[in-house]
């Protein structure tokens, strides 16, 4: 997965690819732009681990890719992506070992239960451990993912700051039918996407 095949024209004899290493080194002004014209409230939402491999956002940018409205919306370390109602700007820093998620919409809990499944798939995860959730991105607002569902009414930020579980419900997915507890999979909306919108 270090290459997007664009076109899915079975007999094209000169495809066009898509290769992350070669993605500008920094977001162009497009990113910002369609960011800023996103409505709603700003939610904040983090993978961080120990082991942090380098090629995890290309990975991430490749199974991805076709849901960037166009091929400026991706940089090498980075990707925007409007998955039905709701943007998410999606910036890795690896020497910090983190990837750093924005979302606005109308339903950040599904796309973020999205981005953790196609995490967790390209790098193996265990009971959500590394995903935290924030309303504000501020140091002492940071929860676990993997304490969210126990049940409790509260719960301890990674400061050691107590916190009332209720504000963060709307970023957490709970599905309400059946149908609905299957794991939500990024690459397979991704999948049904052309990719011609990359090529203009």
């Amino acid at each position: 997965e270090l290459g997007l095949k664009i076109e899915d024209k079975p007999y094209s004899h000169d495809p066009y690819y898509l290769i992350p290493e070669f993605l500008p080194d920094q977001p162009a002004p497009a990113v910002a732009q369609t960011w800023e014209n996103a409505a709603g409230p700003i939610f904040h939402f983090r993978f961080q681990h120990h082991f942090f491999h380098s090629a995890l956002m290309q990975r991430f940018i490749v199974r991805s890719a076709r849901l960037a409205k166009s091929y400026d919306l991706l940089w090498r370390s980075g990707i925007l992506i409007r998955v039905e109602e709701t943007v998410a700007h999606i910036q890795v820093h690896p020497e910090e070992g983190l990837i750093e998620m924005l979302l606005r919409g109308a339903r950040p809990d599904h796309l973020i239960e999205r981005l953790k499944n196609e995490i967790s798939q390209i790098q193996e995860v265990k009971d959500d451990v590394g995903f935290l959730l924030s309303l504000s991105g501020l140091p002492d607002e940071w929860i676990p993912l993997e304490q969210v569902k126990q049940g409790s009414t509260h719960v301890v930020s990674t400061s050691g700051k107590v916190l009332e579980l209720a504000p963060f419900y709307s970023l957490i997915y709970a599905p309400q039918r059946e149908e609905e507890s299957k794991p939500l999979n990024l690459k397979e909306l991704a999948d049904r996407e052309s990719g011609a919108q990359l090529l203009e």
